[in-house]
């Protein structure tokens, strides 16, 4: 009898340990495709920085005055663009400080509930 209630115990936890996992595994795949969009606008961002460096070659190049402003308008783009992508990059690695932790979390749950 108290070895049914053992294994009947058993099961659940696994069951647990089962959703957990797929809890987990569904946050890192949210995880990846919020790092999967913010590489895309991070591709962008380097598109529309090579267009800026471009554009600064050609004011360099030339004297004429409203140019020249849409130029400076151009690298405060630019400026703003290389601000968000560092902001960017900094969430990024703070969600995979998360993620890590997390799985640390577990594993170390994990081998607490197996020593017990």
């Amino acid at each position: 009898d108290d070895l049914m209630r053992e294994k009947a115990a058993m099961r659940s936890d696994y069951k647990g340990v089962v959703q957990e996992v797929q809890s987990m595994r569904s946050s890192m795949a949210q995880d990846k495709h919020e790092r999967d969009t913010m590489a895309s606008d991070l591709r962008r961002q380097v598109g529309e920085a090579t267009r800026a460096v471009t554009a600064e070659r050609r004011l360099r190049e030339t004297k004429d005055g409203e140019t020249r402003q849409q130029m400076d308008d151009m690298l405060q783009r630019v400026t703003a663009s290389t601000k968000i992508r560092e902001d960017a990059e900094r969430r990024l690695d703070d969600q995979v400080t998360r993620v890590q932790e997390a799985l640390m979390s577990d594993q170390v749950s994990r081998a607490e509930t197996v020593s017990q």
